[in-house]
């Protein structure tokens, strides 16, 4: 990319704040599509917005592209200092006014080079909570947060755990849970969804959307999955993954869930599908879907299947009780709680009106709620404030709905 033309703050006859979004990776992942939808959803009135990947991929951006710049800055191996440089000349280069970084790597990459570039708005992400036990991580990120201006959370227990755990000032974390794309997430004809995945039973579809990963918590999903089946025979279970390539952990989890299925003699019942490009279609043939992770941020799974008109049931971690509150059309049940989730599933499934209703509750509170264009709003505003903290310039801000995103 050329140099850019500065004038006051950095541009020539543009009052647009320029912001590099930072980001290890842009494969497979939650954050990473977030990422992606960022850089397409943010005000071209008010913002210039850059992709900057740490790790060659750009496997999004090309599944879902806008006319966003992308340039890379490729680590060699797990402990390059050659990126630090990388970005921090990016970050002139480009006269950058805003760098939000996502993902550990570029967490300590963006804060490091967004200090020594003197970048005005330096901003890092929480998107999850209760994690393991990671000293040097702990360590690393309390040693660089003097360099960053704001934390944006997506959840509530995300600010909990930055404030609390991380030292991140109250004031300095600020929450504004996940957007999701209400137009390629809709309700759609549920027969014809069946009818491409060649579900044939009459019955019910659970459906449940989670990276095979430990947090998931696929095994408490198969228990439950056992216990419905015992009274609802056709029930289909419709399990949708991502694979992360080359994940010896991951195959390893793939591989005790694999013995659980045949103990719990569930090969007939349960369905399961990996790296779908599809996955719009498939929340579609579902009735409901289940979430039994044992942590979470806010859980894009959750937003898209409302959005698809889908109620969902998850359990009561992060902020999952906040979302699927009242006017959701689903609920929380305790982490391992069995039968409470094995009743609220059989208690949904078996009211076909109130199962109707559920669903368009949930769709209604997605769109209203939760809508990319929201959600980059909302994002937009805490660029917008901070910028002008740090270096006295006006902001702009738009966002007028609120839905408890602080």
């Amino acid at each position: 990319m050329g140099d850019s033309a500065a004038g006051k703050n950095g541009h020539a006859n543009d009052d647009r704040l320029r912001v590099m979004l930072l980001t290890s990776s842009l494969h497979y992942g939650g954050a990473e599509r977030q990422v992606v939808e960022l850089a397409k959803q943010l005000d071209r009135s008010r913002f210039e917005p850059v992709l900057c990947c740490l790790d060659g991929t750009r496997t999004l951006f090309d599944l879902n592209p806008s006319d966003t710049p992308i340039v890379m800055a490729k680590r060699r191996a797990r402990f390059d200092p050659v990126p630090f440089w990388q970005v921090g000349r990016a970050l002139k280069r480009e006269s950058i006014d805003v760098v939000h970084c996502f993902l550990f790597d570029a967490e300590v990459i963006g804060r490091v080079a967004g200090w020594f570039a003197r970048t005005p708005a330096v901003i890092a992400s929480e998107r999850n909570s209760d994690y393991p036990v990671m000293p040097i991580k702990d360590r690393v990120q309390r040693a660089t947060r003097t360099m960053v201006d704001l934390v944006i959370a997506n959840s509530h227990a995300g600010k909990h755990y930055a404030c609390g755990h991380l030292g991140f000032a109250d004031e300095h974390v600020v929450v504004v849970h996940n957007g999701v794309d209400t137009d390629r997430f809709l309700p759609g004809d549920k027969g014809e969804a069946r009818k491409r995945i060649d579900i044939t039973r009459d019955g019910p579809v659970i459906g449940m959307f989670a990276s095979f990963k430990g947090q998931k918590n696929h095994a408490m999903y198969f228990r439950v999955a056992r216990r419905v089946v015992d009274r609802i025979p056709n029930a289909t279970f419709l399990c949708v993954s991502h694979t992360p390539l080359g994940d010896r952990t991951s195959g390893e989890y793939q591989a005790s869930l694999n013995v659980l299925l045949d103990e719990l003699e569930l090969r007939d019942s349960v369905r399961i599908l990996t790296n779908r490009d599809d996955v719009e279609q498939l929340y579609r043939a579902c009735d409901m879907t289940l979430l039994t992770s044992k942590r979470e941020g806010t859980p894009n799974v959750v937003l898209e299947s409302m959005a698809s008109g889908v109620p969902v049931v998850a359990t009561d971690v992060a902020d999952n009780a906040r979302i699927l509150d009242s006017e959701s059309g689903g609920g929380v049940v305790t982490l391992d709680d069995d039968p409470a989730m094995v009743e609220m599933v059989c208690r949904m499934v078996g009211d076909e009106a109130g199962l109707h209703s559920a669903g368009e509750k949930a769709r209604e509170k997605a769109v209203r709620c939760y809508s990319l264009r929201t959600w980059a709003d909302r994002i937009g505003d805490h660029y917008e404030s901070t910028h002008a903290r740090k270096t006295g310039r006006v902001a702009r801000l738009t966002s007028t709905t609120s839905t408890g995103d602080a």
